[in-house]
């Protein structure tokens, strides 16, 4: 476990009004504080965030009963610069704007964190659009979500949620909730262009994935065996990139049916096939939407 370098704690809120509201309030009582403002290109899905002493931010807490608090973490320095440029211009459909409503740290590694916005505007029309252009997104028409890794981050988006795993500051979260925006926004533009695709996809089972890696154990990723690598894959927790022979070594050959098992594909572009009744769940999403049933094909668009 990483720990913090410093003894504060850093809040996020869902606006800026409670941000400002939090600033005025430790200026009342004395409390040093350091407010992080978001950069205008992020005006669309971030507010300020403050830092402040472990005991101030109680205070915080109890005190200002009036103020809606996130969440708050251990302190530590921003890991990735925030964008220059101007604002996004409006908040174009179909993600509108976010509100970050909970902030807190990640169960099985309390050195990063697990951030939920709330959206204005509604993704599930954009779902269908979204997983033909990602073929790595693991796409739930009855339960409604789309669940992706970005980088090391996993992320599920809900019709008026987003939830980010593992982002290592809050800054780092802005970031990625400004791309899960600008994908969304930029792939419903253009979805004339892109053959909706209804079709789901299921998360291999850890052992599907295991059977696909080396299976040397040689440790590069960090864990001891392929298998315990198989199983932090499949809950979310690392990337399959941290398989170095595969990815950055000798045995890039592997790489391409390992990245369509862990997506539930099996090798050849095509969905596993799902035992149960996803294919009267998916019917009935299509036919909600007034969407065309098809078989995912080759996108026009690739966005991954």
């Amino acid at each position: 476990m990483t720990s913090p370098t410093d003894d504060r704690l850093i809040a996020a809120f869902p606006g800026r009004p409670d941000a400002d509201a939090a600033a005025g309030f430790f200026r009342r009582i004395g409390a040093a504080v350091e407010q992080i403002d978001p950069t205008p290109p992020l005006a669309l899905v971030a507010a300020p965030a403050l830092v402040a002493g472990r005991a101030d931010m109680a205070r915080l807490v109890t005190e200002a009963k009036t103020v809606t608090v996130a969440g708050w973490v251990d302190h530590r320095p921003v890991a990735r610069p925030m964008p220059d440029g101007p604002e996004p211009a409006g908040a174009p459909e179909p993600f509108g704007r976010a509100a970050v409503v909970s902030f807190r740290s990640c169960a099985t590694e309390w050195s990063k964190s697990r951030v939920t916005a709330e959206i204005s505007g509604d993704l599930e029309p954009v779902f269908p659009y979204l997983n033909a252009v990602m073929p790595s997104a693991m796409y739930g028409p009855e339960t409604r979500t789309l669940t992706y890794m970005d980088g090391f981050h996993l992320v599920t988006l809900h019709p008026r949620r987003v939830m980010i795993a593992k982002a290592t500051d809050i800054v780092d979260a802005w970031l990625v909730l400004e791309g899960i925006r600008a994908r969304a926004v930029s792939v419903w533009a253009d979805r004339d262009r892109i053959t909706p695709c209804l079709e789901p996809r299921s998360k291999a089972p850890a052992l599907e994935i295991w059977k696909r890696l080396p299976r040397t154990n040689c440790g590069e990723c960090g864990e001891s065996t392929c298998l315990a690598f198989s199983v932090r894959v499949w809950m979310g927790e690392i990337g399959l990139q941290g398989c170095r022979p595969v990815f950055e070594g000798p045995l890039g050959y592997l790489r391409e049916d390992l990245i369509a098992t862990a997506a539930g594909r099996d090798g050849t572009g095509r969905a596993r096939a799902r035992s149960g009744r996803g294919g009267s769940g998916a019917t009935s999403q299509a036919s909600r939407r007034g969407l065309p049933r098809r078989r995912c094909r080759e996108s026009r668009r690739s966005m991954v």
